[in-house]
């Protein structure tokens, strides 16, 4: 991927925006030009928003409709649509992480934290809406430049710690949970209303689900 990689041409894709941060970063620090940084900064909250479009597109599937992809164009629209699919949401989350180990463990999904990436997005939109800074706090060596590096620092460590790569690139994924089997729904469902935050005993029910699966 990095060499396919080319500034001037973008690409709708979580590993290219990766690689485009990283660059963005290093022009930043080589030419001490704060610009660069600001747009590394929108890059990485942009790249939050499009694991989360593609998680909520995963999960409803072809329950999502043009009037949904609509929808979520509009403002706070990836928040409309996770109320409406609840693909974001942390039970939702672990349900697939505990899923994947007991029916697919290679693919090594991890759980979306929401809350999270929520509060980077609210950090990094400073570097959005820059009209009430000083010319002073936009100098490359200022505290509030210099702070972005630490800010787009952590959202690119914690995409990397959510996504999984290989030499193929970079995956992460959702259940489509409409498509469940009916042992699973029910477990689904129960955990859905239970208040428990641990996922383990979770996983040890749906692997004794698979493996009652393999000896019917």
């Amino acid at each position: 991927m990095k060499q396919q990689y080319n500034f001037h041409t973008r690409i709708q894709n979580p590993n290219w925006s990766i690689i485009h941060i990283e660059n963005l970063l290093e022009l930043s620090q080589k030419n001490k030009n704060p610009s660069f940084l600001i747009y590394a900064a929108f890059e990485s909250r942009n790249l939050l928003e499009r694991i989360e479009f593609e998680l909520i597109v995963m999960s409803a599937n072809s329950t999502f409709g043009m009037e949904d992809f609509e929808n979520i164009k509009k403002r706070h629209g990836i928040k409309k649509a996770n109320k409406k699919f609840n693909t974001l949401k942390f039970r939702y989350q672990t349900f697939t992480e505990s899923y994947t180990i007991a029916v697919k463990p290679d693919l090594n999904l991890q759980t979306y934290n929401y809350k999270e990436s929520e509060k980077l997005k609210e950090t990094l939109s400073q570097y959005l809406h820059l009209y009430s800074r000083t010319e002073n706090e936009l100098e490359f060596e200022s505290e509030f430049i210099q702070k972005g590096f630490e800010h787009i620092k952590a959202t690119t460590d914690f995409i990397e710690n959510y996504i999984t790569k290989d030499t193929n690139g970079i995956y992460f994924g959702v259940l489509d949970f409409m498509t469940l089997i009916e042992p699973m729904k029910i477990e689904f469902k129960k955990w859905i209303d239970e208040t428990e935050q641990n996922n383990g005993k979770l996983t040890k029910r749906l692997l004794e689900i698979v493996n009652n699966q393999k000896t019917e």
